[in-house]
């Protein structure tokens, strides 16, 4: 830590309960956020740091972080340049965020000021989201009108136009109805009726050994998923998605099927039906077994049947599902394209897609491996890193927020920015958290060119300090 004028000292706690007495105790983040928070060594119970700014044995000003966060402070006398290095993640001693704030908006005080910005109304001059979110975060006076603000300003920089539900992955890798009428054709010839209303354990065994999609064509025929089908097998018939199924493991796969094909199993609870394909439901056709799966095979389905399992299902629920990852990894390339055509060195990891290992870019960034992407300046230090997140709904946008936030940082080290993508940001407090936790650094898939030159800006003026 910097100290200031003589008789200036800084006050550093980082224990549970260290904090002085009658220090602050106001909190932005709610007691379940903090105890997210990665460990302390020594067995401290959060990531919460206390710094006080103590002049001739009086407490100036003082600041609880999380992380790099402010969560809270008391005084804004301490000017910017006796503030505390990592004291402001955005840049700014928290006198000089209070002065943007009034002057941005051109009221009298601090709280105004703060209320203006969360009523939405016209500001007196330009300044762009991300600058006022860094502001609110290490702001004086901190309060539900604070967070009231950043939500909104959050709400425009969380903007998507990327649905993972109008966009397909990898669709190469999906096997086409032609594979599956193969699998079962072969499957009906072992058959002793040559038809699937024979099917047996041992049949699937023997197809099984020239035809390794056999297994899966009949998973489909359960309306079970492959995954499903190896969590369902018991211990003694353990088996994982990597390598061919013994014949004792194939012999218990068949077994499930059977019992859903055929609806043997009886519900734990009252009121529900064994599971089963709709076309197989007896409810719904009263038919059932393997009789009604060899006719549906032989002499077809209704279009409306496939439009019936369709509407339950979801169109490619399942494959969406198995790709959800590429979004970041589609973001990850386009910013490295841009940042290669600009002459900016960076890592990218392996994760979205590139050749770095993740513990590479966590040590280099004194973070943790959800880093994505690095930007290095000319003495190949870290100039600022980013991290992706794509979430469709507002259930995956709260629990990668929660991930995000409770990332390990360092309280001076590489900034980091946080790319998002997709509808399901834009409605949740938890992006105005993010937004503040990242001291405005938020982007989205509609803003990746400010990213770019916010990159260019810290690489530029990590090469202008090492000359």
């Amino acid at each position: 830590m910097r100290t200031g004028n003589p008789g200036s000292k800084w006050l550093v706690a980082t224990a549970a309960g260290a904090l002085p007495a009658g220090g602050p105790t106001r909190r932005w983040l709610s007691a379940p956020q903090l105890s997210a928070r990665r460990r302390m060594p020594g067995g401290a119970a959060d990531n919460v740091c206390f710094v006080a700014h103590i002049q001739n044995m009086h407490l100036c000003a003082s600041w609880i972080y999380v992380g790099t966060r402010v969560v809270d402070s008391s005084d804004a006398s301490v000017a910017a340049s006796d503030s505390p290095d990592g004291a402001s993640h955005g840049e700014r001693g928290l006198a000089g965020a209070d002065r943007l704030l009034v002057e941005v908006t051109g009221q009298a005080s601090v709280e105004d000021a703060i209320d203006w910005l969360a009523d939405g109304l016209p500001l007196g001059r330009d300044c762009d989201a991300r600058t006022l979110i860094g502001a609110l975060a290490v702001t004086s006076c901190p309060s539900e009108r604070a967070e009231a603000a950043a939500r909104r300003l959050a709400r425009g920089l969380a903007s998507s136009r990327l649905d993972s539900a109008d966009v397909l992955f990898n669709v190469d890798a999906v096997a086409p109805p032609s594979r599956y009428a193969a699998s079962l054709e072969r499957l009906a010839e072992r058959c002793p009726t040559r038809g699937l209303d024979s099917l047996t354990a041992e049949v699937l065994i023997e197809v099984q050994r020239d035809d390794s999609f056999a297994i899966e064509a009949l998973c489909a025929v359960a309306g079970i998923s492959y995954k499903d089908l190896t969590g369902r097998l018991d211990g003694s018939a353990g088996h994982s998605e990597v390598g061919p199924m013994s014949q004792t493991q194939l012999r218990a796969a068949f077994k499930i099927i059977d019992t859903a094909v055929c609806g043997f199993a009886t519900p734990h609870l009252p009121g529900g039906v064994q599971a089963q394909p709709l076309e197989l439901l007896p409810l719904l056709e009263g038919i059932s077994g393997w009789q009604e799966v060899e006719r549906r095979r032989t002499e077809g389905v209704t279009y409306g049947t496939l439009l019936a399992q369709r509407a339950l299902g979801g169109a490619w629920l399942a494959h969406r599902n198995r790709t959800s990852g590429s979004i970041p990894k589609v973001l990850a390339g386009q910013l490295c394209a841009e940042l290669t055509s600009r002459g900016i060195r960076h890592l990218r990891s392996t994760a979205v897609g590139g050749d770095t290992a993740p513990s590479v870019l966590a040590r280099l960034t004194e973070s943790d491996k959800q880093v994505s992407v690095v930007a290095l300046d000319a003495q190949g230090s870290a100039a600022i890193a980013v991290v992706f997140s794509a979430a469709r709904d507002h259930g995956t946008a709260r629990a990668s927020a929660g991930r995000l936030l409770a990332m390990e940082r360092s309280m001076d080290g590489v900034p980091i920015a946080v790319c998002i993508a997709g509808p399901g940001w834009s409605k949740r407090h938890e992006t105005a958290d993010l937004a503040l936790g990242f001291a405005g650094f938020l982007y989205s898939d509609e803003s990746l060119d400010d990213l770019v030159e916010e990159i260019a800006r810290r690489v530029s003026a990590g090469e202008e300090s090492g000359d």
